[in-house]
C-alpha cells in the first residue's frame, strides 16, 4: 500500500527524473536504466482515482483532464 508521503515523493522524483532526461543527449541515454527508474517511480505514482479524489477536494490545484495524452491512450488499448 502506498502512503501519502510515498505518493508525494514519487511525484517530486518524477519531476526530477524528467528534468534530468531533458538535459541528456540522445546518444548518452541508458535505456535499461531509464526503464528501471520509470518502474520505480510508477510503484507509488498517483493513479487516476487518486487524482480524481484530490481534484474534488482541491479544484484549484487539480482538475479533470480534457483528454489523456497519446502515451496513455496507446498503453490502455
Amino acid at each position: 500500500m502506498t502512503t501519502p508521503a510515498q505518493r508525494t515523493l514519487a511525484v517530486l522524483n518524477a519531476e526530477l527524473f524528467l528534468c534530468a532526461l531533458t538535459t541528456e543527449s540522445p546518444e548518452s541515454l541508458d535505456v535499461p536504466r531509464i526503464l528501471m527508474q520509470a518502474g520505480k517511480l510508477l510503484a507509488h505514482f498517483p493513479r487516476q482515482g487518486d487524482l480524481a479524489l484530490t481534484a474534488n477536494a482541491l479544484p484549484s490545484v487539480w482538475g479533470e483532464p480534457l483528454e489523456l495524452g497519446p502515451a496513455v491512450a496507446e498503453s490502455s488499448e
